[in-house]
């Protein structure tokens, strides 16, 4: 069942996402980054936008995949 609420992320928040995804997929696909860092970002991102921190969720949009290199 959905909840009635205003949506957190608006198109260019999509669009943004889009990219840091296409960006990750690609660097797991090329050996760039490991896979383990990608899980463990996207965690971090899903976290960022459920606790409602857009500006959170953002910054992992634009800064994504050199977040990841960095985990761990």
């Amino acid at each position: 069942m959905f909840s009635e609420r205003e949506p957190l992320l608006d198109d260019p928040d999509i669009d943004a996402l889009d990219r840091m995804l296409d960006s990750v997929f690609d660097a797991v696909a090329s050996g760039e980054l490991a896979p383990h860092k990608a899980v463990s970002g996207l965690k971090e991102v899903i976290a960022q936008i459920d606790s409602g921190n857009l500006g959170g969720a953002q910054d992992w949009f634009k800064n994504g995949l050199s977040h990841m290199k960095k985990i761990d």
